[in-house]
C-alpha cells in the first residue's frame, strides 16, 4: 500500500505514526509526505518536517504564506507523480482541506483522521468535506452523528488518549490525591501540541488561572 500523509503538528505526527505501525502489521506500507520524527521512525519519507508547519498566530501565518505555498506545491507534485492508494490527512484543516480538494480533482481517495471542530465553529466547511473527503475517521461519538446527518461517510474509532493515558483513579480518587474540595470546579489547561503554543499560550493561561 502506498500512502501520502500530511501531519502538520506534533500531535498529528504521534497519531499518524500509530496508524502506520498498525497498518504495517497487516500489509507492506510505503509512505511519504509531511510529518515529524515519529513518522520518520516508522519509515515515512518526509518531504517536509512538521516543525516547519507549526506556525501560531494570524500575522505569523500571513508572513509565512510563501513557505506554505511552496510546501503545498511540492507535496502535490509528488502526489500527482506517485498517485498513492490513499491520501491520509490528520487534523491541520486549513492546509489539509486544500490538499483534499486537489487530490479529489486528481481522482485520488482521501481519508481524514481527527476532525476539524466544525461542530464548534465554521460549520460551513462540512460541505467541502462532503465533496472532497471519502471517509472521515473521528474520535468523539457525537462527531459520527454530526457528519452522518450531513451526508459524509464517517467512522468512529474512539479517542487514542484513552489507550495511551488510561486514568489510575476516578474523579473522587483524583480529589483525594490532590486534596481538592469536591464542590470546587476543576479546569484543565491544554495549550496545544506545538512548541510555540506551549511557549506563548501556556504562560497566559497559567496567569489567568492564578487570578481565578
Amino acid at each position: 500500500m502506498k500512502l501520502a500523509i500530511v501531519a502538520g503538528e506534533a500531535s498529528g505526527d504521534l497519531l499518524a505514526s500509530e496508524v502506520i505501525r498498525e497498518l504495517k502489521k497487516h500489509t507492506p506500507v510505503e509512505a511519504f509526505g509531511i510529518g515529524g520524527d515519529l513518522l520518520k521512525r516508522e519509515g515515512v519519507t518526509l518531504l517536509h518536517h512538521a516543525r516547519e508547519m507549526g506556525i501560531v498566530g494570524l500575522f505569523n501565518v500571513l508572513r509565512h504564506l510563501p513557505m506554505f505555498r511552496r510546501v503545498f506545491n511540492e507535496l502535490m507534485e509528488r502526489i500527482e507523480r506517485e498517485r498513492p492508494d490513499v491520501v491520509f490527512l490528520i487534523d491541520y484543516p486549513d492546509f489539509n482541506l486544500r490538499v483534499a480538494k486537489r487530490c479529489k480533482e486528481l481522482g485520488l481517495r482521501v481519508v481524514y483522521y481527527i476532525s476539524p471542530q466544525l461542530w464548534a465553529w465554521r460549520k460551513g466547511r462540512v460541505r467541502h468535506i462532503a465533496r472532497y473527503v471519502d471517509r472521515m475517521v473521528v474520535i468523539f461519538p457525537f462527531e459520527e452523528d454530526f457528519y452522518r446527518q450531513r451526508g459524509v461517510k464517517v467512522r468512529f474509532v474512539g479517542h487514542p488518549l484513552l489507550d495511551d493515558f488510561a486514568p489510575d483513579y476516578d474523579r473522587e480518587g483524583f480529589e483525594r490525591r490532590f486534596r481538592l474540595d469536591s464542590y470546587r470546579k476543576t479546569v484543565a489547561l491544554l495549550p496545544g501540541s506545538r512548541t510555540r503554543e506551549v511557549r506563548y499560550i501556556l504562560p497566559t493561561m497559567i496567569e489567568a488561572a492564578l487570578r481565578i
